[in-house]
């Protein structure tokens, strides 16, 4: 992801840019909470339903399901419960892991990474006259 970012950004907005993908991954039940909510403004807690929708909802709660499903495929497979646990792990669960963690979601990011690092210009002579 870093050097996805890097390849476009400059350092700082490329070191932002992940952490603040590293902050998305980690607040995945704040998602799912607004998403069980059906709104990002919060509820009504007396009846439980969200009293007024935005605009900011009808933008951000696609956007959050879409997010959510991302991370849970990353987050939905752990080998190391079973391992941890003393249990072996199947070739199946090792592919299945590979094709969802480094496949999807790392060739997701590799693709984006590649087609902006083709667009860019990386040695442009700089005149100063």
């Amino acid at each position: 992801v870093g050097l996805a970012c890097a390849s476009l950004l400059s350092f700082p907005v490329a070191a932002f840019c992940s952490l603040s993908l590293l902050i998305l991954g980690v607040s995945g039940g704040t998602m799912s909470r607004v998403l069980e909510e059906g709104s990002v403004m919060g509820v009504n807690h007396e009846t439980g339903v969200a009293d007024n929708k935005s605009v900011v909802d009808y933008i951000l709660l696609p956007t959050f399901s879409g997010m959510l499903k991302v991370v849970t495929l990353v987050e939905g497979f752990s080998p190391v419960d079973n391992l941890s646990t003393g249990r072996s792990i199947s070739w199946s669960q090792v592919g299945r892991a590979f094709g969802q963690v480094v496949v999807l979601v790392g060739g997701f990011f590799v693709a984006i990474g590649i087609l902006i690092f083709s667009r860019r210009e990386l040695a442009v002579a700089q005149s100063t006259s």
